[in-house]
């Protein structure tokens, strides 16, 4: 007999019914069908338990190793989906509307200019392997909230002028963030947390909410402006006070009262005997030492006066002696000029002795 005729036997010894094979499909045919069937079903199976063994770690925190298969899958995927983006013409830019106001932002903005909400504030985590097969249930995409939503979370905060819990510095004139869990940070340093974190879902560094909505928010810079505020209020109320205090003080204490019909005032004791005695003691030494003040500096003037006089008579003694050197000068060049006359006259007497040379005209030499 052929093998195609040949029944079955199971390895128990009990007879099994013979396999109907389709017409028109030889039996090498059928036996590749079943295995290939088989072999899907087996990886099927693989996959479903893979699945579930990453969303089981995932909720308990447990540190297991991921699934060949699925990380193969989804990064030839990802591949394949990039190159087909990068051959499809890219289409112009369109504005983004704000699940928070409604308003149109141009697509490079980070944030709505109206209301300060964060355009990419909602992560979209994408479904696991799990929840796409239909092992886990899928989570309800969340929710944008309101402006009055945020405006419940901003009055919920009691310490508004509280530091940034990161940097532990104080909000000045600069952009915070307001999460959704009504955490407030610094812009820069809730964007160098998220830098740095290793999870795909962002979670709040203080309270650990994840998949957090965030906006810009204002209140630790107006809580600064009250500070600041209140504290060059505070200042300017003590320079006043302390420039009005000695005035109110000479009045309580020089208080008069009328007295009889001549129009001069009695002067009222006012105040305790002790404190007045202290404050006449120290209107005293105010007057003396306004006193000194001005004697020292008239004998300030004084001196330097004398000093200015002392200095005129040096340089008007330094002339004198500058004059008479002149005229010691002048004295030597005449006895030089009449002791060569005198030598000339001597010499031209000579020559006309000798000679009979004419006189000479002294005058002209």
């Amino acid at each position: 007999l052929k093998s195609s005729c040949r029944p079955r036997f199971a390895m128990s010894g009990r007879t099994l019914p013979v396999t109907r094979i389709p017409s028109g499909v030889t039996e090498v045919e059928y036996r590749r069908a079943i295995q290939q069937n088989r072999r899907q079903n087996n990886a099927a199976s693989s996959v479903d338990s893979a699945a579930l063994q990453s969303e089981l770690a995932k909720m308990y925190n447990l540190s297991g190793t991921r699934s060949r298969t699925g990380e193969n899958s989804s990064t030839r995927t990802a591949s394949t989906a990039a190159v087909q983006r990068s051959r499809r013409p890219q289409p112009a830019p369109q504005p983004i509307i704000c699940a928070c106001c409604n308003a149109a932002n141009p697509s490079a903005e980070q944030v709505c200019g109206e209301c300060g909400y964060f355009l990419n504030s909602i992560i979209t985590v994408p479904d696991t392997l799990a929840q796409r097969r239909g092992l886990m249930p899928i989570a309800p995409p969340q929710a944008p909230l309101t402006p009055f939503d945020w405006a419940v979370i901003e009055n919920s905060r009691s310490d508004p002028d509280s530091c940034c819990p990161i940097c532990m510095e104080g909000f000045k004139q600069g952009h915070e963030v307001l999460l959704s869990c009504s955490h407030i940070f610094h812009r820069a340093c809730l964007r160098s947390f998220e830098n740095f974190m290793k999870d795909s879902e962002f979670s709040c560094p203080i309270c650990r909410t994840k998949n957090y909505q965030k906006k810009i928010t204002h209140i630790g810079s107006l809580a600064f402006q009250k500070v600041c505020a209140l504290k060059l209020q505070r200042l300017f109320r003590g320079y006043t006070a302390r420039k009005q205090f000695r005035t109110r003080l000479r009045a309580f204490y020089r208080a008069t009262a009328p007295g009889g019909t001549t129009g001069t005032g009695i002067a009222i004791d006012a105040g305790q005997k002790q404190r007045r005695k202290q404050y006449y003691e120290s209107e005293i030494t105010s007057i003396s030492n306004k006193l000194d003040q001005n004697l020292n500096k008239r004998s300030n003037q004084v001196d330097n006066m004398l000093r200015s006089m002392d200095r005129t008579i040096e340089e008007s003694q330094q002339l004198d002696v500058l004059f008479e050197q002149m005229l010691a000068s002048r004295q030597q060049q005449n006895q030089n000029l009449a002791h060569i006359q005198s030598n000339l006259t001597s010499t031209q007497g000579i020559l006309q002795s000798h000679l009979g040379a004419p006189p000479l005209n002294l005058n002209s030499v």
